[in-house]
Order: structure tokens, then C-alpha cells, then sequence
């Protein structure tokens, strides 16, 4: 629902970025809620990941 709201309010080659989210919000999501233990390299490529984000 939220993706369909950006695609109507946004062109795709600004929404289509947002999308690389998803694998970081997943690590997030099972660090909080299963307890998961995130190793340096899943904490490195998310920071890479979202430092790309926001340079583009």
C-alpha cells in the first residue's frame, strides 16, 4: 500500500532507490523483534547501501 501511494505521487526513478530498503529493513526487523546478531559485514553493506541512497 505505502509503494502504490509513492508510485502515484512520485515518478518511478525517484521511488525505484527506496526499494534497496527492503533487504535492510529485514535485518533491522529481525535484529529487534528474533534477536539476531548482526555480524561487521551485514553492518558495513547496510551503511554502503544507505550512503549510496543518499548520495544519489
Amino acid at each position: 500500500m505505502i509503494w502504490n501511494n509513492l508510485m502515484k505521487k512520485y515518478p518511478a526513478t525517484e521511488v525505484a532507490p527506496l526499494s534497496l530498503f527492503v533487504p535492510i529493513s529485514g535485518i533491522i526487523t529481525s535484529y529487534i523483534f528474533l534477536g539476531e546478531r548482526l555480524s561487521t559485514g551485514q553492518l558495513l553493506s547496510a551503511m554502503i547501501v544507505i550512503v549510496g541512497i543518499f548520495i544519489f
